[in-house]
This record gives structure tokens, sequence and C-alpha cells, in this order.
């Protein structure tokens, strides 16, 4: 039987609609669930790890910008990631690095990632991995994008698909599905390469159709990315519309993928995590919003994680 639709805005569903919430609703309730406190006798690997690989010769701050989101969420949860490397190619190692000195960095490749031995011990040793930003359009770099999505789905690894990477994910619709343990975060853009084009906001029944028929072809969950954001795992389906405009601004999207993946090491369900993730990222942009302004940079979003729990959490 159809759920009654949860909501605070009118969206156009018809009556035979699948379950749908509103995540200004479900979102925080989801956040909380899966935002324990730490154990006094824990260690940064007990707390979960999270790998981020990306970047190319072309991109240098997605990557770092990922992991910094990731490590601060979930600081600040103080029941997330307590560990976050950021994989990413020798010629861009020194930019990387100087963003950030909370995460780790390690290379592997020149100009673009290679799929190599280092790469495969890194994503053994994490729980979770986002990969994609800046990671380069070349036929090189969607190989090697589509060799470590695999070895991670192997390895049972949750998994974070973004930005370029998922340019190179079509060989895995049908038998070869992503799975309940991924979940790619296309914008309309990405999601028009692999899909199709994606009606626009105004039809958001059409947004939520395109959304839930991808996540079916995957067997996967899906993060469609707009002012109001869809998440689907083809069955359940949360759309989480933001109160401002802050977050319409380069790099935001990357920092997002991070804190989905910080947020996946505390819980089973890639889809809640990617639930929570959206609301804790279009809440910190509206809080940011009311204190600063529409001129917001994806720094701002990560470093705001922090006060956002301190005010909210509870």
């Amino acid at each position: 039987m159809p759920e009654k639709l949860m909501r605070t805005e009118k969206f156009s569903i018809n009556k035979n609609a699948l379950k749908i919430k509103n995540a200004y609703v479900y979102g925080s309730k989801v956040l909380k669930r899966i935002s324990m406190d730490r154990r006094k006798t824990s260690d940064k690997r007990s707390n979960g790890a999270v790998l981020v690989i990306g970047g190319s010769s072309s991109y240098h701050g997605a990557p770092a910008l990922s992991g910094f989101a990731a490590y601060n969420s979930l600081a600040a949860l103080r029941a997330g990631a307590g560990y976050v490397k950021a994989v990413v190619p020798s010629a861009v190692l020194a930019q990387v690095r100087g963003l950030s000195a909370d995460i780790i960095v390690s290379h592997a490749g020149k100009n673009s990632i290679l799929c190599n031995g280092l790469v495969k011990k890194e994503i053994s040793a994490a729980d979770a991995m986002a990969i994609g930003m800046g990671f380069g359009r070349s036929a090189a770099a969607a190989s090697a994008a589509r060799k470590i999505i695999s070895i991670a789905i192997a390895m049972n690894k949750r998994v974070v698909i973004d930005a370029d990477a998922i340019r190179s994910i079509k060989v895995f619709a049908g038998a070869k599905a992503l799975g309940s343990n991924v979940v790619i975060t296309p914008n309309e853009h990405e999601f028009s390469f692999i899909a199709g084009p994606v009606p626009n906001e105004v039809s958001m029944r059409g947004r939520i159709n395109a959304a839930e028929k991808l996540a079916r072809a995957y067997s996967t969950n899906v993060v469609l990315k707009g002012h109001a954001t869809i998440i689907t795992d083809g069955v359940k389906t949360t759309v989480n519309k933001a109160k401002s405009s802050a977050l319409a601004v380069m790099g935001t999207g990357d920092v997002l993928s991070g804190i989905i993946a910080g947020l996946a090491v505390n819980t089973d369900s890639v889809y809640d995590a990617a639930v929570a993730g959206v609301y804790l990222h279009s809440a910190v942009g509206d809080m940011l919003y009311k204190r600063i302004g529409a001129h917001i940079i994806a720094s701002d979003v990560a470093k705001g994680i922090p006060a956002f729990f301190q005010k909210h959490r509870g």
C-alpha cells in the first residue's frame, strides 16, 4: 500500500507514488539515528576510515574538500570517520596537501589516477570511499575508475561515485549492478550522460521518475542533485528542498560526496547515509546563508559542519 507523502512542499505526486518523504522532516531523524557518540576507548581506525580518490593535473581542489568534509562532519558528530586519506596523482600532490593539514595525502599515477597495488591496498584499509572529484575524462581515467569501483564493490566497501567517475559507470547497468552499498551523485549534466536528459525542476514528478528509473537500472542508490535533491534506491525516495540558493556554487557537490562517505562508515545503509548527508549539506548551507549571505564557497560548507552540530545536536 502506498504510504502517505510526508512533505512541506507541494510536489506533484500521484496517488500511486512510492514511499516519498521530505528530507527536512526525515533526514534530520536519520542523521540523529546514525550519529552516535564515540566510545572513550576508541581510536581513529575504529571510528571509521574514508578514502577519497580523485584529482588530475587539471583539478586539485575537489578531493581535498571532500576529505575535509568527511573528516569534519564526523568529528563534529563524534561518531564518524576518524581517519581520512586522499589518493591523487603526483602532479597535484603538493597542492592538495596544502589545502588541509587534517588529511593524509598519497599519490598514484602522474597526471591522472592509476589503479595499481597502492590503490588496492588503500581500498582494502578503508570502510567507505568517494571517487571521481576532478578525476578527468580521458579514456585512461574512465578505465581506472571502472577498475577501482569494481575492486571496492568486490571488497564490499561503501562507495560514493561522483563527478567524472559517473561517466564511467555504464558497464555496471543490468547484470553487473553497482548494488546497495553504492550511491551515485549526479547533477543534471552528469545524469544526462548516463541516462538522457532529466526534466527540469518544474516537473518534480518527472525528475523523481527519472531518478528512480536510474536507480533500478543499476540496482543502486541515486542522489540527483538540484535545489530539490532527490535521493532514491528505486523503491524508497526522499526529496530534500533547500531553503536557500547558498549551495549553487562550484565545489559544494564535492563536499557533499565527502559528507555521504563519512556518514556511511557509521551505518549499514548507504541510502540512509545519502539521505542524512543531503539533509546535513543543505541545512549547513541554509545556516551559512542566514549568517553570511549568498557569497559562500565550498570550503565554508565543510568548515560550517561542526557549528551546525553544536547548535542542533541534542
